[in-house]
C-alpha cells in the first residue's frame, strides 16, 4: 500500500489549450500558445493544422501558428474526438476539401448528429475509406442535441463566425456539459469574436475576423489532476500547483465537491474521513474516474446520476470503471445511466486493462493508495492523450507505509 505525498504542477489544460491553438491558426497573421509537456491530443491538432495549410513550430514551451504552410488535405486526428469535432466544422466554413482519417477507437464515437447539422447547410460528407468533406458551409439555424457532446456545439462556435449571414444554434434536449461551452465562449471572446445567449442556445454574428491576442498560456487543468487529488485524500498529502479555483474549466467544481483546500496558491488535499457521495456528474462527467477514487474508499454507497455521456468517452467509461472496481475487489454496479458503487475502504489489488482510456489507466494506477498488492496496469501509453508527465509525478509523489 502507498500513501501520496509532496508538490507537483498540473498540466496544461488540454481542453484550453486546443482551443487557444485552434483560435491562434484563425487569426490573420498567426500566434503562439505558451505551455509545456503538450499531449498526444495537442500534438494531432498540430498535425491536422499542417495538413490544412498552416506552417506549426513546436518548441518545448511553446506552439506557433502561421498561415503560409502547405496544404494536403489528408487529417489524422488520432483518438481526439474534440480535435475530429472542432475541425470538421471549421474546414466546411473555409470551404477546404478534406479526408479526415479517426483511428479505430474514435470511429466508435458517436458523429451523426454533427454529420446531419453539416449536411443540411451545404456540406457533402462521405463515409469511404476515411470521412471526406466537401463545399461551404452556410449560415442558418443549426440544431444539435445537448445530451451527447458539447463538443459539436463548441465546434460550429468556432465556424460560424466566419460565414458570410448571421446563425443561431439551438439545442434540441436540455444541454449538458454547459461549463465546456462557457470555456468556449470565453477562448472566443479572447480572439475578438462575439456571441450572444438565447433562451434556446446562441446566436452566432457572421462575417467576424479573429484577432491575435497574448498572452496564449492555458491554466493547469483540474481534469488531469483530479484523480491524484483523490488518492491523497484516500492517503498522503499533496500539493498541485497552477490549478485555478475559480476557473471555468467544469472539472474545477472537484474543489467544492471535496474538502481540498488552497495553500501558498497551491490546492491542497490531505488525508481525510471520507464519507460516500451523491452526485449528478452530467456537468462533470471527466470527474467520475476521480471521484470512484474516494468512492471505493469510503465506507458506504455512492451514486452518480446523470453519467449517460461516459458511455461515449474513449471507452465505454461506465463499463470501464466498474470493471476496474470489481477488478480490484472492490463492488460496483449500473443501473441504468446510473453509476453506484458500494465503499469497502478498502481494495485487493490486480491487473487492469483500461480499455484504451486514459482517464480509467489513471484512476486504476492512483488506487494503489486503497490496496493491498499492487495495481498493474497493462497500457500505459492511453496516457500520453491527456498528461503525458503523469507516471513521472506519481512516482515522485508515492511513498510505501
Amino acid at each position: 500500500m502507498i500513501s501520496l505525498r509532496g508538490t507537483v504542477a498540473a498540466p496544461p489544460s488540454k481542453s484550453e489549450a486546443l482551443r487557444l491553438l485552434l483560435g491562434s491558426a484563425l487569426t490573420r497573421k498567426g500566434a503562439s500558445v505558451s505551455c509545456g509537456a503538450f499531449c498526444s491530443d495537442v500534438a494531432a491538432l498540430c498535425s491536422c493544422l499542417r495538413a490544412l495549410g498552416w506552417c506549426v513550430t513546436e518548441t518545448e514551451r511553446e506552439i506557433s501558428c502561421s498561415p503560409d504552410g502547405i496544404f494536403s488535405g489528408t487529417l489524422f486526428p488520432g483518438s481526439s474526438a474534440t480535435v475530429y469535432r472542432f475541425l470538421m466544422p471549421v474546414c466546411a466554413a473555409l470551404g477546404k476539401k478534406v479526408i479526415f482519417y479517426p483511428d479505430e477507437q474514435l470511429k466508435k464515437r458517436p458523429m451523426e448528429a454533427l454529420f446531419s447539422a453539416l449536411s443540411s447547410h451545404g456540406v457533402t460528407i462521405e463515409e469511404k475509406d476515411g470521412i471526406s468533406v466537401s463545399g461551404q458551409l452556410l449560415p442558418g439555424d443549426y440544431s444539435l442535441p445537448g445530451d451527447i457532446s458539447s463538443q459539436y456545439a463548441s465546434g460550429l462556435m468556432f465556424a460560424l463566425p466566419l460565414l458570410d449571414g448571421d446563425s443561431t444554434l439551438t439545442f434540441s434536449t436540455p444541454s449538458q456539459s454547459s461549463g465546456y461551452l462557457d470555456l468556449t465562449v470565453s477562448v472566443l471572446d479572447r480572439f475578438g469574436i462575439e456571441m450572444r445567449k438565447t433562451e434556446t442556445g446562441y446566436f452566432i454574428a457572421g462575417n467576424q475576423r479573429y484577432h491575435s491576442s497574448a498572452p496564449l498560456r492555458p491554466e493547469g487543468d483540474w481534469s488531469s489532476a483530479s484523480c491524484l487529488l483523490c488518492a491523497a485524500l484516500c492517503r498522503g498529502k499533496i500539493q498541485i500547483t497552477g490549478l485555478n479555483p475559480d476557473s471555468l474549466q467544469p472539472d474545477r467544481v472537484l474543489f467544492e465537491l471535496l474538502p481540498l483546500t488552497l495553500e501558498n496558491s497551491a490546492v491542497c488535499a490531505k488525508s481525510a474521513p471520507l464519507s460516500p457521495l451523491s452526485v449528478d456528474v452530467s456537468n462533470c462527467p471527466d470527474l467520475v474516474p476521480a471521484l470512484a477514487i474516494i468512492a471505493s474508499g469510503a465506507k458506504g454507497t455512492s451514486i452518480f446520476t446523470g453519467a449517460k455521456r461516459l458511455r461515449y468517452k474513449e471507452s465505454d467509461r461506465l463499463s470501464s470503471i466498474v470493471c476496474v472496481i470489481n477488478t480490484l475487489g472492490g463492488l460496483a454496479r449500473i443501473e441504468e445511466n446510473t453509476l453506484i458503487i458500494e465503499g469497502r475502504g478498502k481494495l485487493n489489488g490486480g491487473t487492469v486493462d483500461p480499455q484504451g482510456d486514459h482517464r480509467i489507466a489513471m484512476m486504476a494506477l492512483c488506487m494503489q493508495v486503497l490496496c493491498d498488492t499492487p495495481v498493474t496496469v497493462t497500457d500505459l501509453d492511453c496516457i500520453n492523450k491527456s498528461y503525458p508527465g503523469f507516471l513521472r509525478d506519481l512516482n515522485l509523489l508515492e511513498e510505501s507505509i
